[in-house]
């Protein structure tokens, strides 16, 4: 396998289907099409897909959508396809949120992620996410409490020795 370029771009609807398939392989309660349809059409939302660049081909590899208003920005959905883990999609993705939304004016933001997944916690913990509290069986598909976690001031903690966020060389 050759060098991969990955590209942080807006989410639109050609990248639904792609979304979808990922969203239903990686998630136990999926949202459905219809939802990152409204997301994309939201004056609050900031979606954005990881795109794997090679030749003349482009495939979705990973995708993060929030909702933003005023000094909020909370994190509702990110995911990489079980191909490309592991290999700093989701890093980008947060980042590329982060830099974007605190530009706009964006210094909290919230999320909830399971508990048991811990590759999750420990990400955001990397960009400087605090545990701020729990919200009991807040999951289904199986029940599970969920960890509630912040970012305060939208500013991206040991970060700064990585590739720009837009683009990065995979091998």
């Amino acid at each position: 396998m050759g060098k991969m370029y990955i590209s942080v771009k807006k989410m639109n609807p050609e990248h639904i289907d792609s979304i979808v398939e990922i969203e239903r392989a990686v998630f136990p309660t999926p949202w459905s099409e219809n939802s990152f349809y409204q997301e994309i059409q939201s004056v609050y939302s900031q979606s954005f897909v990881a795109v794997m660049q090679r030749a003349d081909s482009e495939k979705v590899v990973g995708y993060l959508s929030a909702c933003c208003v005023y000094e909020e920005c909370t994190i509702n959905r990110i995911a990489c396809h079980y191909h490309y883990r592991n290999k700093g999609i989701g890093s980008m993705l947060l980042e590329h949120l982060i830099r974007h939304a605190h530009i706009h004016g964006a210094k909290i933001f919230p999320l909830e992620v399971r508990e048991s997944n811990r590759a999750a916690v420990a990400l955001y913990e990397k960009f400087g996410f605090v545990r701020v509290g729990a919200r009991k069986r807040y999951y289904t598909g199986p029940p599970e409490d969920a960890l509630v976690m912040v970012l305060y001031g939208g500013k991206i903690t040991g970060m700064s020795a990585r590739e720009p966020e837009a683009h990065k060389g995979l091998t």
